[in-house]
């Protein structure tokens, strides 16, 4: 005789749990990554960092016009493997980098695109 659980009277005499196991037990990036790379056509190179808190942040470089993408993105290690290999894949040099190279790109992105927008706003 198979014994099912009753959830119901479980639920009754623990009103606040909602339910939900999750076993978290593939392994996670512990710390974000940096990388740059370039596009076939296009020899500028465009950066990346994906954090542990699960984004993908990209500063695009196209023409010289500068623009900054944040996508969510799973911080599983094979997730972010499987990223890093599209980009391999996609694009061409992909190099991994110091925070600071990084940081110097999208602080330049950034003001760049606050400029723009504080002009036309406000003017």
């Amino acid at each position: 005789m198979t014994h099912y659980f009753n959830y119901d009277s479980y639920k009754l005499s623990n009103p606040d749990d909602d339910g939900f196991y999750i076993e978290d037990d593939k392994p996670r990036i512990q710390t974000a990554m940096y990388f740059k790379y370039q596009h076939r056509a296009c020899k500028r190179w465009h950066y990346g960092m994906i954090t542990t808190s699960g984004h993908d942040v990209r500063v695009w470089n196209y023409g010289g016009i500068r623009t900054i993408d944040v996508d969510d993105i799973e911080t599983y290690v094979e997730d972010v493997n499987g990223e890093i290999d599209r980009i391999n894949a996609n694009y061409q040099n992909l190099q991994f980098i110091e925070k600071a190279e990084f940081m110097t790109e999208f602080n330049e992105a950034h003001t760049k695109i606050l400029n723009l927008v504080h002009r036309e706003a406000f003017y």
